[in-house]
């Protein structure tokens, strides 16, 4: 296994410096970018060996995963653009991916052990427990498909993380989710606008925890725990670090330089975010009302409420940024406020997509021009009109019918003077003193 990760954990290749210099000659890329990696590994008890997963970002986007779980058991692209790497590539990625579950599942097993532990992560007797850390974050996602029908839900429980090209709420939304008996890591490093190394990383947690990370020197470690301390002794005595360290400065920003290169066309482009707002009502007094941007590409966007131009940051919900699915992102913020004041609340989206940021209000739905009254007039006088032609139709078809049953001559209603005669003639009873035939 260590030879492995020796062969992946390699210095510079010339082929690596010849695409360095070429992204810095012809600036093709502003700004610090990140490649990082979110490996976890989760306890099943009773379901068979622990699953493993891995999802690899570059920046903003999705460029790998792996389950342990899948058929194909390999490295799978994350996007189109991504399948041009070598096919050399996925292989040497599949073999590192498979020695990393062997090595997760062991890991699990012996903090486990360390921790008192069952398989279910249960606390057995007096063993110690993981503690609390600042830095754990867990946060629990937000149900996209019950705020907004057309909104997508992640189709991945991992996320990146800050400082080069990611926002922090990946890092919260990933780190610290793996509790009941899980192992995760954080690793790879970022590069400035001239492409070289600006930082690396590599942290882990269990049970939902910090457990050791790699200083900044990316010479040592710093253990969370008592537990913590036994794997930082036993990493230094066996130089871990200077291993990741090689792998930092040498493969992983190989790789970050050369997904830059490949996805230029797909990774530089902007896609503006689709906006409006809802209302939601909360009672007779108060109402939310939320402000929505989907579908926007790069991650990094601005939803920021206003009452009368000023900003209300205090007083509003924000969401994390999360991934919609499809190479695009969502987002939204919400603010509550006085029923029937709606329209002095605005919602201020500022994005790279955009030529100018955008400032929206609820839009009320579309209400009739006519009076509900009118309205119900006109139902009763359409009645009322129903009606009157349905008697005039039941009056001449009497009429014709009469008429038949005559010498076939016309008898017009107004030879009768009173409803009476007409009635008695009707019966055969009034021979009137027109020209109707007499009824017999």
């Amino acid at each position: 296994d260590s030879q492995t990760w020796r062969k992946q954990m390699t210095m510079p290749s010339r082929r690596f410096l010849l695409l360095l210099a070429a992204l810095t000659l012809t600036e093709t890329w502003a700004g610090s970018h990140s490649l990082r990696y979110f490996y976890t590994a989760v306890s099943r008890p009773g379901l068979g060996k622990p699953r493993h997963v891995e999802v690899g970002y570059l920046d903003d986007t999705q460029i790998q995963r792996f389950d342990s779980d899948s058929p194909s058991l390999r490295v799978e692209p994350g996007a189109l653009w991504v399948e041009q790497m070598e096919p050399q590539y996925w292989d040497r990625e599949t073999e590192t991916l498979k020695c990393k579950t062997q090595q997760g599942h062991r890991c699990l097993t012996v903090l486990r052990g360390n921790y008192n532990q069952s398989e279910a992560g249960e606390q057995l007797g007096l063993g110690r427990s993981p503690p609390p850390s600042p830095r754990t974050r867990g946060v629990t996602p937000v149900s996209w498909s019950e705020h907004h029908p057309e909104a997508v839900r992640p189709s991945s429980t991992f996320h990146a993380g800050e400082p080069a090209g990611f926002s922090s709420a990946f890092i919260k939304y990933y780190w610290g989710a793996a509790r009941g008996g899980g192992v995760e890591r954080m690793y790879g490093c970022d590069v400035g606008p001239d492409g070289r190394l600006l930082r690396g990383y590599d942290q882990f947690a269990y049970d939902g925890h910090d457990y050791i990370a790699l200083n900044e020197d990316l010479r040592s470690w710093t253990a969370a725990d008592e537990v913590a301390q036994i794997t930082r002794r036993k990493w230094e005595a066996v130089g871990w670090a200077a291993d990741v360290r090689n792998f930092v400065e040498g493969r992983c920003v190989e790789i970050l330089l050369s997904f830059l290169e490949k996805g230029k066309d797909t990774l530089k482009r902007t896609d503006p975010p689709k906006t409006h707002v809802t209302h939601h009502p909360i009672s007779e007094h108060e109402v939310t009302l939320r402000c929505w941007a989907l579908g926007f590409y790069p991650a990094d966007i601005t939803l920021t409420w206003q009452r009368d131009e000023e900003d209300l940051t205090q007083d509003m919900e924000l969401v994390d940024t999360r991934p919609g699915g499809d190479g695009t992102f969502q987002k939204w913020a919400a603010v509550v406020v006085p029923s029937g004041e709606e329209q002095k609340y605005t919602c201020r989206v500022q994005h790279e997509g955009l030529l100018e940021p955008q400032v929206l209000r609820w839009v009320p739905p579309p209400q009739s021009s006519i009076p509900t009254l009118v309205i119900i007039a006109g139902l009763v006088l359409l009645v009322a009109v129903l009606t009157g032609a349905a008697v005039a139709a039941v009056v001449m078809w009497r009429k014709k019918r009469s008429g038949r049953e005559g010498s076939g001559e016309s008898c017009l209603l107004g030879a009768f003077k009173s409803q009476g005669e007409l009635a008695l003639y009707l019966n055969g009873k009034y021979p009137p003193h027109t020209q109707c035939p007499v009824r017999s």
